[in-house]
């Protein structure tokens, strides 16, 4: 299930996200670089992405060391 505070890495790169809003099958991503994406499914996250860790709010999330690569 996904959940907001969610951190998913690209299976087939490097690239991360974060789950950062979830309404009515649309969701809202924020990647390490800032960068905000509003039009992800869950399809979409379930076909190209592995979570890799979670957290209780997306503020959590995005503010820790793994999501921003130090």
């Amino acid at each position: 299930m996904i959940k907001i505070g969610q951190i998913y890495k690209h299976k087939y790169s490097p690239e991360m996200i974060c789950i950062t809003y979830i309404e009515e099958g649309n969701i809202r991503v924020i990647r390490p670089d800032g960068k905000v994406y509003t039009h992800f499914t869950e399809q979409d996250i379930d076909f190209w992405w592995n979570k890799i860790h979670e957290y209780p709010t997306w503020n959590e999330a995005v503010n820790n060391k793994e999501f921003r690569h130090e």
